[in-house]
């Protein structure tokens, strides 16, 4: 059991050490979800900003559920960008961050072609309590496309390392706290 308990252990350092892609730890700041805040508007006053903010921005809606506060947006396309060396962001009007790889040690590369699509959703949540009225936004089920030439089709790719720049949840809690 021990010689096939070394093997495994040997077999899996030499198949993670062929792996030639390594992320690039972010040196910026970025919001940990939930993104959370209170507004003293009333919970009307909440939904029917958070229902206008989404015609006004065009974002298609998937879910809607006054009861229960849930909102949630249909799949669109996220803008997204990387960080410099120096750790600001190439694109600061960018939703969301995503790491740059290192390829073979040394070369910097994108994890993510600049004209290629990421989508999610946003997942709004409103809800009363004795403070106010409580907003959390999530950006849920993001992927990225990228184009298989040979067979000339789109193939989707769970987007699982990412972070939001706050610029789209900013917008949402400067409208629905005023």
């Amino acid at each position: 059991m021990k010689k096939l308990s070394l093997i495994l252990t040997f077999a899996s350092v030499i198949l993670s050490s062929c792996a030639s892609y390594k992320v690039v730890p972010f040196k910026g700041t970025y919001l940990e979800p939930p993104f959370k805040f209170t507004s003293t508007k009333t919970y009307q006053q909440v939904w029917d900003n958070l229902i206008d903010l989404f015609a006004q921005k065009g974002l298609s809606i998937k879910l809607i559920d006054k009861s229960s506060g849930l909102l949630i947006s249909n799949e669109i396309v996220i803008k997204h960008t990387v960080e410099t060396k120096t750790g600001s962001l190439v694109n600061s009007d960018a939703y969301i961050v995503v790491p740059l790889l290192y390829n073979k040690g040394s070369m910097i590369s994108k994890p993510i072609n600049d004209n290629a699509d990421i989508t999610g959703e946003w997942n709004v949540r409103v809800k009363e309590s004795q403070d106010g009225t409580i907003i959390n936004v999530n950006l849920v089920n993001l992927k990225y496309f990228t184009y298989d030439a040979y067979r000339k089709i789109p193939i989707s790719t769970p987007l699982v390392y990412f972070k939001s720049t706050g610029k789209f949840e900013e917008m949402i809690s400067s409208i629905l706290i005023k």
